[in-house]
């Protein structure tokens, strides 16, 4: 796992001084990224998955009656104009379809 964060000047886990500056973010407006590599084990009878096949997420049944939306409204709204590839397929969106 990469984390990558645009500008960062804190403290590294290694203790070595942060890079000022990362290429990765030329050209982009995104502020950090995450990444992952990973590779799936072969099974038998079982055809390798591609890129389209593989997804990555949170996935929740339902939100409790209780739980404030709006919080939940302002944090998507947030993390949408932080990574603007990410979608909310919210319980919301799917009931009005």
């Amino acid at each position: 796992m990469l984390v990558l964060v645009k500008d960062f000047a804190g403290v590294t886990p290694d203790g070595s001084a942060p890079k000022p500056h990362n290429q990765f973010f030329d050209g982009r407006s995104r502020k950090f990224a995450i990444l992952i590599e990973g590779r799936f084990k072969r099974r038998e009878g079982v055809e390798p998955y591609n890129g389209d096949e593989v997804e990555f997420g949170s996935d929740f049944d339902y939100l409790p009656d209780s739980f404030p939306r709006a919080p939940l409204d302002a944090g998507l709204k947030v993390a949408k104009w932080i990574d603007p590839a990410m979608y909310d397929l919210s319980v919301r969106h799917l009931s009005s379809t």
